[in-house]
């Protein structure tokens, strides 16, 4: 439409600009209330239960919470550990048992029993992590 304007094949058009709304936070007793779902609901299915833990407490984006390999889940000194960015962080109790959870849980039907297990957050294809956009729905949805 632009080209045309310019060279008088038509009227100049004028789109006005939508200003996006302000973005909307959480409070904070909704955000513990949350993570508290997180970590004790388990009608919740578990991977969404620690990605959103992760989430909540870590601030972490979920492109790069799906993609933790397993051997992010490690010890320091004798305590549980989540190495984000290179950076190994405490993991307090009730996040640190079920990640540990989410890391023992067998992978999904289908795969080789010598299928090398590479992530935490497990995909449907042998060595994959989970990479579907169904993913975050799933998040929305349940919590």
């Amino acid at each position: 439409m632009v080209w045309a304007a310019r060279r008088g094949h038509s009227r100049p058009l004028l789109v006005r600009h939508r200003p996006k709304a302000d973005p909307v936070g959480m409070d904070e007793d909704s955000h513990w209330e949350l993570l508290h779902q997180c970590l004790t609901d388990t009608t919740i299915p578990l991977d969404v239960r620690a990605a959103g833990a992760v989430l909540l407490l870590f601030g972490q984006h979920l492109a790069r919470i799906t993609a933790l390999p397993l051997n992010a889940l490690t010890e320091v000194d004798g305590h549980p550990v989540l190495v984000l960015a290179e950076t190994p962080i405490r993991l307090p109790e009730p996040a640190a048992r079920l990640l540990a959870e989410l890391a023992a849980a067998p992978p999904p039907s289908g795969w080789a029993a010598n299928s090398p297990r590479r992530w935490l957050f497990l995909g449907n294809g042998p060595g994959r992590h989970v990479n579907r956009p169904g993913f975050g729905r799933d998040l929305r949805l349940w919590l």
